[in-house]
């Protein structure tokens, strides 16, 4: 069952907080096999962890590039029952309103980039409303984000 562990709940949410805990972690696991194996399993097992310790994003429209934090309504519609990882845990089709701004196609994209990395025999397909909306040398593009 996919369901997230504990760990992220242990990792700063505010910017300056999670990047100085990203740079300790990346240092401690530098040279230590151990410690690495151990954070692997961390983020097998707590796909939030994973995000909010690895993930970056780039916002093509005000070009930065920064840690994906993530928000509490992004996690509940990540982790809530009947919400991402229950359909994919569940083949099942889902919807999310959503808006400009809100990560949501970050959200799914990272998701799928997550259950592709750390969990077997994963298989998903990216549609969207045109091929040029899907790959491109932008990061607007769902293929650039993946890139990025």
């Amino acid at each position: 069952m996919l369901s997230p562990g504990k760990y992220h709940e242990y990792v700063p949410r505010d910017m300056l907080g999670n990047l100085e805990y990203r740079k300790a972690l990346l240092t401690r696991a530098e040279n230590d096999e151990k410690f690495q194996q151990g954070v692997l399993e961390m983020c097998k097992v707590d796909i939030l962890f994973w995000i909010n310790s690895f993930v970056f994003q780039v916002n093509p429209n005000k070009n930065e590039v920064g840690p994906f934090i993530t928000w509490p309504f992004q996690e509940r519609a990540l982790l809530d029952d009947r919400k991402l990882l229950w359909w994919t845990q569940n083949k099942e089709d889902g919807c999310i309103e959503k808006s400009r701004d809100m990560g949501a196609t970050w959200l799914y994209l990272i998701t799928d980039e997550w259950l592709r990395r750390f969990h077997d025999y994963h298989d998903s397909l990216l549609v969207s409303k045109s091929a040029a909306a899907v790959d491109g040398p932008s990061h607007q593009r769902l293929f650039g984000k993946l890139r990025f």
